[in-house]
This record gives structure tokens, C-alpha cells and sequence, in this order.
């Protein structure tokens, strides 16, 4: 009802977000039946309204649909239409409280990382991780699609990849995504062939994140690289970790050293 009444209203993409996390959880019908609403409202007008609904169309039509050409094409139009000053409009207004305004700016940037303008997309993105008004978690996201970014447009520089991923766990040492940006940074160790580089970020992985997901598979990574390096498995884990003994990791380690023979204490 709020999204009918008020298609200018700056809470338009908090209503949207509420709603379509309800559909979601509702199931396909729900997310169907919002998805045929959402069209309606883009071809109605070109209030605030049919902006942010773009935004969920291509969302319904990526992660649903599994049709991106389609989503993509959604996505243009929402970056084209927030160029005509609309989307400023509604980040300098000083009525809207700032959490929301960078909500905005996150969307937006998104979107132009999807049409490819990574220059735009990663100034969204720092202008949201330099805020001091935006939620922490929203900062610590938009400061790592920052540093993805940055990687996209550095692929022919490794330092640089590398370099926009430790930024970002530098400033966010306790962030969310901190774990995938060093395994990021690994990766880059891994491809330029510098193995002993990319074993010491695993093992930094396994000592400071110990209980995160990705830590897991740094465990695997660590035992693959550590013949490749001349090193014995066990040697190269057991003896450079100081991860607790009950954490994720140390179950798994000795798991995989278990399972590959490897006798472990």
C-alpha cells in the first residue's frame, strides 16, 4: 500500500527490499505475482517507484529466472535513468536518514558493475566504505565489492589485485568478507606462481579466521601446495598453526591429514 501511495517517496527502496524478502520467503508464486507488480510500476511512470523496481525486476530475472542478458539489460536502464539526477536528488536530501542513502548508493553501484562502468561503480562503492553515517555491515560490503572492483579493472597487474584486497582487511580487519579477500589475495600468489607467498596467506587464514568457511578450504590448499613445495604436509600445517584446539579448522586438518594417511597429533 505505501508503494502505491508514495511512488516518490525516498523509502521506496526500503519498502521494495521488505517486500520482496517476503515473496522470497513465500515462495515462487509469491515471487511471481511480485514480479508481474514490479513491471507494472516500471511501465506506469518514472517515479522513484519504477526506478527501484527495475532494480528487483533484474534481480527476479537473475537469481530466479536465471536470465541475465534480460537482467542486464534492466540494469542499464536503471543506470541510465539514475544519470537524468534523480538518484542525486534523493542522496542529498536532508530529510533521508543516511543509512538509506547509502543503501541507494550500493544498488547503483552494483548496477554499473554489471553494465561494465567499473569507475562509477567502485566511487559508489568507496563513497559508502568511507562513510561515517553508513551500518557497519554495509560498509564492510561496499569496501569489499571495492576492492573486487578494483581487481576487475587490474587484471594485467597482480600487485595491484593483491594490494586492493589487503586495503580492504587492513581497514576491516574483523569484516565479514575479510577471509575471501585474503584467499583472493592467494589466489593472485597462486596463478603468479609465488607458492611459498600464497601457503604463509592460507596459513594467515587458518591462524586469524580459524572458524570461518573459507578457512576449510585453506586447509586443502595448504596440504596440495605443501608438495609442491617440498615441504611435508604435516610439517606445513601442524607447525605453523596457532589455531584453537576446538576451532573449525583443527578438526579439519586433522581430518585431511587423517584421511590422506598422514598421522597427526
Amino acid at each position: 500500500q505505501f508503494i502505491e501511495s508514495y511512488p516518490n517517496h525516498p523509502l521506496q527502496l526500503f519498502a521494495h527490499r521488505h517486500l520482496y524478502e517476503a515473496a522470497y520467503k513465500l515462495g515462487s508464486e509469491n515471487l511471481e505475482n511480485l514480479d508481474a507488480q514490479l513491471k507494472s510500476w516500471i511501465a506506469a511512470d518514472r517515479s522513484t517507484r519504477s526506478h527501484v523496481a527495475r532494480i528487483f525486476h533484474a534481480l527476479y530475472l537473475e537469481r530466479i529466472e536465471g536470465n541475465l542478458s534480460e537482467s542486464l539489460i534492466e540494469l542499464a536502464s536503471f543506470v541510465d535513468e539514475s544519470r537524468t539526477g534523480w538518484l542525486q536528488q534523493i542522496v542529498e536530501d536532508p530529510t533521508l536518514y543516511d543509512s538509506l542513502k547509502s543503501w541507494y548508493l550500493f544498488y547503483a553501484g552494483h548496477a554499473n558493475a554489471f553494465i561494465g562502468d567499473m569507475r562509477r561503480s567502485q566511487g559508489y562503492f568507496q563513497e559508502i566504505s568511507l562513510s561515517n553515517s553508513a551500518e557497519f555491515a554495509l560498509q564492510d560490503l561496499a569496501a569489499y565489492y571495492e576492492a573486487f572492483v578494483e581487481e576487475v579493472r587490474s587484471l594485467r597487474n597482480p600487485s595491484e589485485r593483491m594490494d586492493a584486497y589487503e586495503r580492504y582487511v587492513e581497514r576491516f580487519p574483523g569484516g565479514k568478507y575479510a577471509p575471501l579477500a585474503l584467499r583472493r589475495v592467494a589466489d593472485v600468489h597462486v596463478q603468479e606462481d609465488d607458492l611459498q607467498s600464497a601457503a604463509a596467506v592460507y596459513r594467515r587464514i587458518l591462524n586469524e579466521y580459524p572458524n570461518s568457511s573459507i578457512a576449510i578450504s585453506a586447509v586443502n590448499s595448504l596440504v596440495e601446495l605443501a608438495s609442491a613445495i617440498g615441504e611435508d604436509p604435516e610439517d606445513s600445517l601442524d607447525s605453523s598453526i596457532a589455531a584453537p584446539a576446538e576451532s573449525c579448522v583443527t578438526v579439519a586438518l586433522h581430518y585431511l591429514l587423517a584421511s590422506r594417511g598422514i598421522p597427526s597429533t
